[in-house]
């Protein structure tokens, strides 16, 4: 009799998990909008643990930055990310930053250069900070410039001022920063697109912000002051280190483990990003001016990307002049993107991976934005800049390239970038 109770018990509680675990399919898939609740839960707890300061929702609203490696206000460029230095409060950082803010994959940014030495400068946003931490394809750049007979025999230098999350005027604004505190740059390349054409649509707008304001500009005027701010670097700490245990076994086959962790992230996001603990929290068309900057009058889809594709051509053009004016070479390549409507054969393993129009807001930015930036690239071209279009460079490539959902990729397509950036310094250099 005993036993028929204890089995008699077992079954009750594994009938009541059951229809817990039901409910809670039901109710995430009613929240999401999805009956894909298992990926759509797992692509957010891996945005969140790596990215535990980027909100979740339909527009993020602060830089893409790791758990160890935070990003501090900066009053020239927006935001660097912080070095460690001995005394820094917390020891929050990473060793192999710079002086200046700058993950520098070369050396230092700010010297003088030896006689025997050719400075190539790598500047934009994550992309191009992937491509400097690819061995390969920085030797296939070096190989190319120190090919110029002016550059023959000299030992290729680079410095590294490329940061995840930055859009333009933020690689104008530290070019000319650095040539200001004396750095050197022989040849610069820049290269961008994506994060001028997406970012300040998706992520600034929604929040009544400038949208050629940098990348989560509205986070930053929240946690100027110190307190606030080490405050926030804590929960992010701790919203990091909770999606990576929700996604352990057995925790992660379960439905109730994936509604509690919806729940309690969602009050990490709000105590982090929504500021909860600042006056300007609530999400009001007024906010004080250092928060919001000029706000545009036509928000629209057409009006904020032609804007920030005027900003990215300007800004472009100024770097060309200010690298002839201090004796450089300035080369500007627009970079890839998979959601450019067939700019590359995608396999279903690869459309896996990188391809989430409904998950990722981006997505739906980059098929009206990009036509833009290719346009005032010809324009560009005419003006005199060494400017090109990377847009179709995996067109023969139905290899998987693309390692995410966002824009970035493998190894082998950086090596393919670099190829097509060797060939472009090649041609336009040589006499």
């Amino acid at each position: 009799m005993r036993v028929k109770k204890v089995l008699f018990g077992c079954v009750f509680i594994l009938f009541i998990v059951g229809v817990c675990e039901v409910a809670s399919f039901v109710g995430l898939a009613f929240f999401l909008k999805t009956n894909d609740v298992r990926e759509r839960t797992g692509v957010l707890m891996q945005f969140a643990q790596r990215y535990p300061m980027v909100a979740l929702g339909p527009s993020y609203n602060a830089p893409a930055i790791t758990k160890r490696v935070r990003a501090v206000l900066h009053p020239y460029l927006g935001f660097v990310r912080e070095p460690v230095f001995p005394g820094t409060v917390g020891g929050i950082g990473n060793e192999s930053m710079q002086a200046y803010g700058f993950t520098d994959a070369g050396d230092n940014l700010v010297r003088t250069p030896a006689q025997d030495e050719v400075v190539i400068g790598i500047f934009g946003g994550s992309f191009a900070e992937f491509l400097s931490y690819d061995t390969k394809s920085m030797q296939i750049v070096a190989d190319a410039v120190t090919s110029i007979p002016r550059y023959k025999g000299k030992k290729p230098v680079f410095s590294v001022a490329a940061m995840a999350g930055y859009k333009q005027p933020q690689q104008l604004m530290a070019y000319n920063y650095l040539l200001s505190l004396g750095a050197h740059f022989d040849v610069i390349i820049t290269l961008d697109g994506f994060n001028e054409i997406t970012l300040g649509l998706t992520e600034n707008v929604p929040k009544n912000i400038s949208s050629v304001y940098p990348r989560g500009w509205r986070q930053f005027s929240i946690t100027s002051d110190p307190a606030t701010q080490t405050l926030s670097y804590e929960l992010a700490d701790k919203r990091s280190l909770f999606s990576a245990l929700m996604q352990s076994r057995p925790v992660r086959w379960s439905m109730i483990g994936r509604l509690f962790w919806i729940m309690v992230d969602a009050s990490y996001e709000r105590r982090i990003i929504v500021g909860e603990m600042h006056p300007y929290k609530k999400e009001t068309s007024i906010k004080p001016y250092a928060m919001s900057g000029p706000v545009e009058v036509d928000t629209s889809v057409e009006a904020i990307q032609r804007l920030n594709a005027d900003v990215w051509s300007r800004s472009t053009l100024q770097m060309s002049n200010l690298a002839k004016a201090n004796g450089g070479e300035s080369f500007h390549f627009l970079q890839p993107n998979q959601y450019v409507p067939n700019s590359k054969p995608i396999g279903n393993e690869e459309a896996d991976i990188a391809l989430k129009p409904e998950f990722i807001p981006y997505a739906k930015s980059v098929p009206t934005g990009y036509p833009l930036l290719q346009k005032a690239g010809e324009d560009l071209r005419k003006s005199g800049v060494h400017f090109e279009d990377l847009t179709y460079v995996f067109q023969s490539h139905p290899e998987p390239l693309y390692k995410d959902p966002c824009c970035h990729v493998s190894g082998a397509g950086y090596v393919i970038v670099a190829n097509q950036i060797a060939e472009a310094v090649q041609s336009i250099l040589q006499p």
